[in-house]
């Protein structure tokens, strides 16, 4: 999906370290923005490269509009409770100033 947005927060570059399926260690970065379109307030990630690339510029300039290509994925998980929790997780595919 593709939104007009403005950038509320961007948040510390995290980089989790983890082990693939070939028993190597690897590192996982994202870095998250808050973003705002229209009354609706939400949060995404830039994963991998993008993630470090975009950590590495200058902030995004929060007073100019940007047009955000999103992926949704919708996830789920049981508490200790025994509760099934559902949650939407976006992705940043592409994000350029208008």
């Amino acid at each position: 999906m593709e939104l007009i947005c403005r950038l509320l927060q961007q948040h510390p570059l995290r980089a989790r370290q983890y082990t693939d399926r070939q028993g190597h260690q690897q590192t996982f970065n994202s870095l998250g923005l808050t973003l705002a379109s229209g009354s609706d307030t939400f949060y995404a990630e830039l994963t991998g490269d993008a993630a470090l690339r975009q950590s590495q510029e200058p902030p995004i300039d929060n007073s100019h509009y940007l047009l955000v290509k999103l992926t949704a994925r919708a996830d789920s998980f049981d508490t200790q409770q025994g509760d099934t929790v559902f949650r939407t997780l976006l992705y940043i595919n592409r994000i350029s100033p208008l």
